[in-house]
């Protein structure tokens, strides 16, 4: 996945600069400039054409709405709004903002409003997220993750809880398996009342009795396909046939 080019248009140093930090640390994000008033940003915008800006709303006096209104609509990034302010909420949204941060935020919140610009853009089909890099969020303990598809070998349930595993490591996270299936492409099928498996990541399938099966990954890990299941072994060789 492409990164997203960032400018920041924030005019209180403190808040300026915590905003930087925290970004700096949000992978998806490329940040190319930081302006302080509106005359600079407005420039900044049409000639760097980001794909996301941060925008306080009260810059120096002057209104950031200003902004929006100067960029033609072709050209207009995404916006999430930073602000102090709560009653601009519905005039922001009314600009088709994607958040609205109030300040104080947390570092979670900030990351919340980057995956929901990241799923906008994939549903709308803007070329920063490739149709193979379909992402699936992850709050795996107090970190949101937004997780490329195409990397995750298989599910496991935990509980109340589900083990995403992917080829280097592995996210916990809160949810049911019939809940995740839905918000899964149809590269994913279940195999077992706890398992999940991606259909590109299986190498083959070793039949055991009565119906079951052992179903191998490219990683040679080894998991169990149950009969209550079968229907999936249609998929995984039509799977196997078309690649």
């Amino acid at each position: 996945m492409k990164k997203l080019k960032t400018i920041v248009v924030e005019d209180e140093y403190l808040a300026q600069k915590l905003l930087i930090r925290w970004l700096k640390d949000i992978q998806e994000i490329d940040l190319i400039d930081c302006q302080a008033s509106v005359d600079d940003a407005i420039e900044a915008i049409n000639h760097m054409q980001p794909d996301l800006i941060f925008l306080d709303i009260n810059l120096s006096g002057d209104n950031a709405f200003h902004i929006i209104h100067q960029i033609p609509k072709h050209l207009r990034p995404d916006i999430i709004f930073v602000t102090a302010y709560s009653q601009y909420a519905v005039k922001a949204f009314g600009v088709n903002a994607v958040d609205y941060l109030k300040k104080p935020y947390s570092k979670l919140r900030l990351r919340e409003a980057v995956g929901r610009v990241i799923q906008r853009r994939f549903k709308t089909g803007k070329h920063n997220i490739h149709e193979h890099d379909q992402l699936l969020t992850v709050k795996d303990g107090n970190q949101i993750t937004l997780v490329n598809m195409s990397d995750i070998l298989w599910i496991e349930s935990a509980g109340h809880y589900l083990i995403i595993h992917t080829a280097d490591k592995h996210y916990v996270h809160r949810c049911s398996m019939k809940v995740i299936l839905q918000n899964l492409n149809d590269t994913f099928v279940r195999i077992h009342r706890s398992s999940i498996v991606n259909l590109h990541w299986i190498k083959h399938i070793q039949p055991r009795s009565h119906g079951d099966a052992d179903i191998i990954l490219s990683n040679d890990h080894k998991l169990r396909l149950s009969r209550r299941y079968r229907e999936a072994i249609h998929l995984i060789k039509q799977s196997q046939t078309a690649n």
